[in-house]
């Protein structure tokens, strides 16, 4: 994400994780899980001004397969999401 978005995220808080994923018919369709964010790496990748952040979705079902397109929403509307007073 970028340095001013990572800027505004806290570990924990509510995020939905997006997977295109093929259903019983093995149409590609979108798969939303929601989650909590686990974890925001502290460093910035050198010229991109970006910082990595880790959510994890539960695949005990083994639906989930490496190589599927994913992404991540976050809702900063949430109380949840809304950063800590200083």
């Amino acid at each position: 994400v970028p340095v001013n978005v990572a800027s505004r995220l806290q570990k924990g808080m509510p995020v939905t994780v997006i997977v295109q994923q093929p259903d019983a018919t093995n149409t590609i369709k979108p798969q939303r899980y929601a989650v909590s964010l686990k974890s925001i790496d502290p460093s910035v990748i050198p010229g991109a001004q970006k910082v990595t952040i880790w959510a994890e979705v539960d695949n005990t079902d083994g639906k989930l397969r490496e190589g599927l397109t994913s992404s991540l929403e976050i809702n900063f509307a949430t109380p949840a999401a809304q950063p800590a007073a200083p």
